[in-house]
């Protein structure tokens, strides 16, 4: 006799691969892996985000971002600060009325200057905390979506893929089960046409 009853088939594993990851489908699940630069980055999200988070709740001048900005400023209205200074010394000399009490009033109010419009920047630092802190967050998501997104694409190219070989699998086993019945029928019938004979010759 032919062959032997066909074996039910058992779930296909299917991989399907881009640029950015790699997704298999298979009995035990779907899962993928994204390439090294996106893994790295979705780790510098998730280790960034607790303290944007923290930052947003809590605002503080001490963070990397505002010391920043505060250095930069601060380094702006020195500067701008010298000048100034550096001109009205000029002027007072031109006049004939550099006294130093004149050199003290003027360099008085020049501090008096600094220190207002460090203290006015500071608190329009941390009045845009939430503004600047969100908008970091929201970039940093976007980001971490990226990657989600690009893995859940070859997942789908994979699932997909994985359907198509499961029912060509499933139709490939009808197909030879259909086959095997037909043969067995036919054995069957050839048997029984052969016992008839036989039975008819003893007779």
């Amino acid at each position: 006799m032919g062959s032997g009853k066909p074996s039910v088939p058992g779930y296909a594993s299917t991989t399907s691969a881009n640029p950015y990851a790699t997704a298999t489908v298979n009995k035990a699940g779907n899962s993928y892996q994204l390439n090294d630069f996106l893994t790295g980055m979705n780790s510098t999200v998730e280790n960034t985000l607790p303290g944007l988070y923290n930052q947003l709740l809590n605002p503080s001048l001490d963070s990397a971002t505002n010391q920043a900005k505060m250095n930069e400023f601060m380094n702006q209205v020195n500067s701008n600060s010298y000048q100034q200074f550096e001109n009205n010394l000029n002027s007072l000399q031109q006049r004939g009325m550099l006294r130093s009490s004149a050199v003290n009033d003027m360099a008085n109010k020049l501090s008096q200057y600094q220190t207002d419009q460090i203290g006015s920047y500071a608190n329009n630092l941390l009045a845009n905390n939430v503004t600047d802190t969100t908008n970091l967050i929201n970039t940093f998501l976007n980001q971490y979506q990226l990657g989600a997104n690009l893995g859940s694409a070859a997942l789908n190219n994979a699932f997909t893929s994985n359907q198509s070989v499961n029912n060509y699998n499933q139709w490939q086993y009808q197909q030879n089960l259909a086959a095997y019945n037909n043969q067995m029928q036919s054995y069957q019938q050839a048997l029984g046409t052969a016992q008839q004979l036989a039975m008819l010759a003893m007779m």
